[in-house]
């Protein structure tokens, strides 16, 4: 009886130690890397809907930018109220336009509808922060602080996106242990 008792508690302590020393690995930008590097002239940008058109100045002048995601895309932010972070992406290969994956929904009198908002809480006022992104990598890490913790507290919530074939595909998602507001 002592030995399987002895056998449970090793066992259960070696169960314990192992999970805590499996941290979860995040995702790298070194991970997803793009071998492709663009250098042409700005595109005329394609505005397909009304809302695109809303911030045809923003995108006008990220495509006036060199690519700062996956090769030829510049992905670009702009404030849209305290603590709130609008953006999109620009095509620099095409002038198309397209919607970063964590869209924020709006109810109105019409419905329910996406808009360009893409956090509605930044943390400490750290725009630059939000959308992380590299020219040769097509992993996208948006930081919003949006995530709610038991303690009504809030926290940094950060996902990590793939961008294949025109789409992202959510790889990872991480809440950080600082509250933030």
């Amino acid at each position: 009886m002592r030995a399987a008792l002895l056998t449970f508690v090793l066992f259960s302590a070696c169960l314990a130690i192992g999970q805590g020393i499996a941290v979860k690995k995040l995702p790298r930008f070194e991970e997803y890397p793009v071998h492709e590097s663009w250098t042409g002239a700005p595109p005329a940008i394609r505005f397909r809907s009304r809302p695109e058109r809303m911030f045809r100045t923003q995108f006008r002048n990220a495509a006036l930018m060199p690519p700062n995601f996956a090769g030829h895309f510049r992905v670009a932010t702009w404030g849209c109220g305290t603590a709130c972070l609008s953006g999109g992406i620009v095509d620099l290969s095409s002038g198309r336009i397209l919607a970063l994956p964590y869209p924020v929904w709006r109810v109105g009198a019409t419905g329910a509808q996406k808009v360009w908002a893409l956090c509605g809480f930044v943390s400490g006022g750290e725009y630059d922060e939000v959308a992380q992104t590299r020219p040769d990598s097509n992993l996208l890490i948006l930081n919003c602080a949006d995530s709610y913790g038991k303690d009504e507290g809030t926290y940094l919530h950060t996902s990590y996106y793939l961008f294949q074939n025109g789409r992202f595909r959510k790889i990872a998602d991480h809440v950080g242990d600082e509250r933030v507001f």
